[in-house]
C-alpha cells in the first residue's frame, strides 16, 4: 500500500525517471505509479522515452524530435 503523499499534491511531474534504470525495476516503478494514481486520485505528467510506460495513460501526447 503507498502512504498519502505529504501535502495531498493534485499533480505529479516525472521526467525521464527510468533513465538509465534496470527493466524489472521500471516495472516496480509503474505498479508504484499506478497504486499512487488509484489510491490518491493523482494526475501525472511523465515525459519518457519509453513508450510502452506512457501507453498506458488515459491520454497521452508523443513528440518526435
Amino acid at each position: 500500500m503507498v502512504k498519502a503523499l505529504v501535502g495531498k499534491p493534485k499533480l505529479l511531474l516525472l521526467d525521464e525517471h527510468t533513465e538509465g534504470i534496470q527493466l524489472n525495476i521500471i516495472f516496480n516503478i509503474e505498479n508504484t505509479i499506478k497504486k499512487i494514481i488509484f489510491e490518491n486520485s493523482i494526475s501525472f505528467l511523465v515525459v519518457e522515452k519509453i513508450l510502452h510506460f506512457v501507453q498506458q495513460a488515459e491520454r497521452y501526447y508523443v513528440m518526435q524530435r
